[in-house]
């Protein structure tokens, strides 16, 4: 977990029977997490939830094989919108089946939209070539131990500074591996190489 959430209480709304009980079998620590089995798109279980003082949501798309991924989309739709609605200020996550609905979503204010297995999909491919791989990304998505992406705040030091020459002194002074930066109120950049921070 991010530092920042650490200390935060964790709540899953969801109308899954025995959700604890399966967080447990993945053998996670459920001592701040709490379950409201209702539905997440109810307007009276977003408030009970206290999503209008919350910092973040995180929408996963259902997986009860009963509805259309359709179906799934606009209730993640609805209940994005709604949190945005009662709560702007919150940074809200997003996983959606359809990727033409996406823009719904952004336009709605959702910070974060991922279109269900086009990561893993993108993933599985890459370690299929690449004999290896896979330790890899396990090794930079756990943060149990060994590496981890993060964001970190550019100091003053680093203003003016081209991104290969930022890159350079942070890994000789930390150690960190520069692989992108993300200028406030843009969108992130990967290997910018001619980038000069600001």
């Amino acid at each position: 977990l991010d530092p920042i959430f650490e200390d935060s209480e964790i709540l899953i709304i969801s109308e899954k029977e025995n959700m604890m009980e399966e967080l447990e079998q993945h053998n996670l620590d459920t001592n701040r997490i709490s379950i409201l089995n209702e539905d997440f798109t109810s307007i009276s279980a977003l408030k009970k939830a206290g999503v209008e003082k919350a910092r973040l949501a995180v929408i996963t798309s259902e997986t009860n094989g009963v509805r259309s991924t359709q179906d799934v989309d606009a209730r993640t739709i609805l209940a994005a919108l709604t949190i945005e609605k009662l709560n702007p200020q919150i940074h809200t996550s997003a996983e959606i089946y359809n990727e033409e609905f996406a823009s719904h979503l952004k336009m709605g204010g959702v910070e974060d939209v991922v279109i269900q297995g086009e990561v893993s999909g993108k993933l599985l491919a890459r370690i299929s070539m690449h004999e290896g791989l896979l330790s890899f990304f396990k090794d930079l998505l756990s943060r149990e131990a060994g590496n981890t992406l993060d964001f970190i705040l550019a100091t003053q030091k680093y203003a003016g500074k081209k991104y290969f020459d930022a890159a350079i002194e942070l890994h000789e002074e930390k150690g960190y591996t520069l692989v992108g930066v993300k200028p406030y109120n843009q969108e992130l950049m990967v290997n910018p190489k001619e980038h000069v921070i600001a």
